[in-house]
């Protein structure tokens, strides 16, 4: 079960014969106590480069943006004293989505600059529940000099659909229309310009056979891959939903031996083909 203090308890003894004696059960309890939600783990280093041991306390889980507590050593190193400095500690200098993030590098505002736009669950405090949905990251720098600024945090209003599982959002014009339409990956795989559909993959788009479509790249939680070429440039629900068979290699990742499984098969045959690295 997890807990929400940090707990120290004293050595009232010698280091040959400890008593563990008096406790302080919200430490620092004189100065700000570390008091979140999740199993606590604490790093006893010199952050600042000092010379003096600092305490940095970290949740396990929840606590997405804040989660890396920063306690500075301002007394010595026999008799440390930590005072509380930040809560956000190395996420305060970094884009911080939460947990399980998954950029996707696109021109979303079709600006000439390669932008962020990120899959992300959040744990939101206030409610005990999470977010899951895609955020913006605008690039305000240049083609050399890259920075980017959080512009919009639930694109297309994506946390409506409350996903249950991660997202991984890919790009491009999918439908041939000239636009630039969206892919999210997931529990649920949808495809959005009309119609939301089905699948536990993650999928990544791209102009495999240099035709001018976007054809796919499909990875399954059983590990496998497959790969579906569009022979038009207009994408339909009728032309993904017959991705099948599934395949599952295991041990995954695999050496010398390994086994495959194929799934969905039905009474079709299936032709497999080995490569290595080099496509041979």
């Amino acid at each position: 079960m997890a807990s929400d203090n940090s707990l120290l308890i004293v050595n009232d003894g010698t280091p040959a014969a400890a008593d563990m004696g008096s406790q302080d059960t919200g430490f620092p309890s004189y100065d700000q106590s570390a008091m979140f939600n999740g199993f606590h783990f604490h790093a006893y280093i010199d952050l600042d480069n000092d010379g003096l041991k600092d305490l940095l306390a970290i949740s396990d889980e929840n606590e997405n943006s804040h989660g890396m507590w920063f306690y500075k050593n301002v007394g010595t190193a026999s008799v440390p004293l930590f005072e509380f400095r930040e809560d956000n500690f190395l996420q305060n200098q970094m884009i911080e989505a939460g947990e399980v993030a998954t950029p996707s590098v696109v021109d979303f505002d079709g600006d000439g600059l390669l932008d962020i736009v990120m899959g992300y669950n959040q744990y939101i405090g206030s409610t005990g529940g999470y977010k899951l949905s895609l955020r913006f990251y605008k690039n305000t720098g240049t083609p050399t000099n890259p920075a980017f600024e959080l512009m919009n945090s639930d694109v297309s209003t994506i946390s409506q659909f409350n996903y249950l599982a991660m997202i991984y959002p890919t790009f491009g014009d999918l439908d041939g229309d000239g636009d630039l339409d969206l892919l999210l990956g997931s529990g649920l795989h949808d495809y959005f310009e009309s119609t939301r559909y089905k699948f536990n993959i993650n999928v990544s788009g791209g102009d495999l056979n240099s035709d001018g479509k976007v054809d796919f790249v499909i990875g399954q939680s059983t590990g496998g891959l497959q790969m579906q070429y569009q022979t038009s440039s207009a994408i339909s629900v009728p032309e993904i939903q017959a991705v099948l068979p599934s395949m599952e290699v295991f041990p995954n990742p695999s050496g010398d031996v390994f086994h495959i499984r194929l799934f969905n098969l039905g009474n079709e045959s299936a032709l497999l083909r080995l490569y290595n690295l080099t496509g041979v």
